[in-house]
This record gives structure tokens, sequence and C-alpha cells, in this order.
């Protein structure tokens, strides 16, 4: 798969970027404390939700988190 564009969020005290991909249902986030991780299977649903969140880390948490399968990107991937 191609790399995820990922976009900056300026206002999150946890979430240092994040990124979609619609046609694989994948989300790309990068946290302030350095981690890159990838979430498979985020419906477009979810995607919108998370942007429209007061808190993108609270959304994360409660629903991508329990929801859908998780990957940790090495440095080089």
């Amino acid at each position: 798969m191609a790399a995820i564009k990922v976009e900056p969020l300026a206002h999150s005290s946890n979430i240092a970027a994040l990124g979609y991909d619609a046609p694989s249902k994948t989300l790309h986030v990068n946290f302030k404390g350095g981690g890159r991780y990838q979430y498979q299977n985020v419906t477009p649903e979810m995607w919108a939700a998370l942007n429209e969140a007061e808190s993108k880390g609270k959304y994360l948490n409660n629903e991508i988190k329990p929801n859908c399968f998780c990957h940790k990107l090495e440095e080089e991937e």
C-alpha cells in the first residue's frame, strides 16, 4: 500500500497528525509521544466522526481502538 498522507493536528494534546485512505479503510495516526499506528477497517463514517469530534483522542480511544485492528509502524514503514 502507498504511504498515507497525514495532516498535522493543531489542537490535540496526544495526536500529532492523522491521515485516512478510504479505499483500504486505513487510518494512520502519529502520536506526539512518537508512536505511529495504522488502524484497519475504519469506515468512512468513523473517519468523519473522528474529524468532527471535539476530542479526537477520546473518539479514537472509545470508538476506533476497541473496534479496529491496530498495527504499530516501524521507523522504516
